[in-house]
């Protein structure tokens, strides 16, 4: 499995110096699929704090006016929050949908732009809700 090198690098890089000396579990992450699996974890993990905040976040501003949301969601909790859940959510969906792709294309080619669509996509998605999370924190 290929994309998503530089965040999984990263990631399995601080897992093994945290490991540290154990001779069983030396360079397991350096494997492709084993990296991906464990960024899909802890990827999946992250995501149930953030999305119990989200949705009791969402839940306590049912009825609210536009004016009481964009105060609510613009506190300083409120946008680390929401900057810490967008890419963490972004990374998720991509290495559900890049195992997808992996899995099901067999032609190289159309992987290969399949996979270069989906980081680009990622990347829109990332730098589309940081925008729209500043713009919320600069109208609050």
């Amino acid at each position: 499995m290929n994309g998503h090198k530089l965040g999984g690098a990263a990631v399995c890089g601080a897992l093994e110096n945290a490991l540290g000396k154990c001779p069983v579990l030396k360079g397991w992450c350096r494997k492709e699929g084993v990296r991906h699996w464990v960024l899909q974890r802890l990827t999946a993990v992250a995501l149930i704090p953030l999305g119990v905040w989200f949705a009791l976040k969402v839940l306590s501003l049912t009825g609210a006016s536009y004016a009481v949301a964009l105060k609510a969601l613009g506190s300083g909790f409120s946008i680390l929050m929401l900057l810490i859940l967008i890419p963490v959510l972004v990374a998720h969906l991509g290495l559900g949908v890049q195992a997808v792709i992996d899995d099901y294309i067999h032609d190289e080619r159309v992987k290969r732009l399949s996979l270069k669509a989906l980081r680009y996509t990622n990347l829109i998605l990332i730098v589309a809700g940081i925008l729209a999370v500043l713009r919320i924190a600069l109208k609050s």
